[in-house]
């Protein structure tokens, strides 16, 4: 979270959501941010080797996918690239040890949905999440029925919802759609930014317009979320 959170949600409109998975890793009382998880796993091998970050993401991928087997075949390899090379960390080998799975369903996200409309009293809207998207145009849901789960959050809180989907297929994921069919074309971010503007704009009733150059990098994505690698 920003430093000056605060300050930006004090002249905030709306608050647009977009809940990207329903599976959360803990580690210990603490939620890990995928993303960074997955930054620092790579930071932290990368120097043990050219394999090494490699099978550490096997092993978060493992992980996300409730492979336990997998993941604790993965951790041990880690473990033993550690040990070989004389590294003693041990807050990363308690992560590769002792981090668990656990998949949210509807009432825990209704849940959740709950708290952030308490605690941030802004009208609000939900970017429905396609994991990535096939040649074809159609959206590939991973896991399968988190998509629908999210309609089902939305339509029992009286939330308006937004699937970019239909814009994908209408100008063809050739032009829509970055080469990994996951992230939108940079070309394409703008257009979805004035998309963002029209869905905002007919929950609160009226036009808005915060500048194209405002909005844009608000979408543009960071090193990728959680992968099944």
């Amino acid at each position: 979270m920003p430093a000056n959170a605060n300050a930006v949600l004090a002249n905030a409109d709306i608050l647009l959501i977009e809940m990207s998975t329903p599976i959360e890793i803990y580690f210990g009382d603490f939620i890990l941010n995928q993303n960074w998880l997955r930054e620092y796993l790579k930071n932290q091998f990368t120097p043990l080797g050219e394999e090494a970050p490699s099978v550490a993401l096997r092993w978060l991928g493992a992980l996300q996918k409730g492979d336990d087997d997998g993941a604790s075949q993965r951790a041990a390899e880690l473990r033993e690239l550690l040990s070989a090379a004389g590294r003693k960390d041990e807050l990363l080998v308690e992560i590769i040890s002792e981090a668990r799975r656990r998949h949210v369903h509807v009432p825990e996200m209704m849940s959740a949905l709950r708290e952030v409309q308490q605690a941030i009293s802004l009208p609000a809207g939900i970017i429905l999440h396609n994991f990535r998207y096939l040649e074809d145009g159609r959206p590939f849901i991973w896991p399968a029925g988190f998509k629908a789960e999210c309609e089902t959050v939305a339509r029992e809180l009286g939330i308006p919802t937004y699937d970019p989907a239909p814009t994908v297929v209408k100008f063809g994921v050739s032009a829509a759609m970055a080469a990994d069919l996951r992230h939108y074309s940079m070309e394409f971010y703008e257009f979805m930014a004035d998309e963002y503007v029209a869905f905002a704009s007919t929950i609160l009733g009226r036009q808005i317009d915060n500048g194209r150059a405002a909005i844009a990098p608000v979408l543009l994505p960071d090193e990728d979320t959680i992968l099944l690698e």
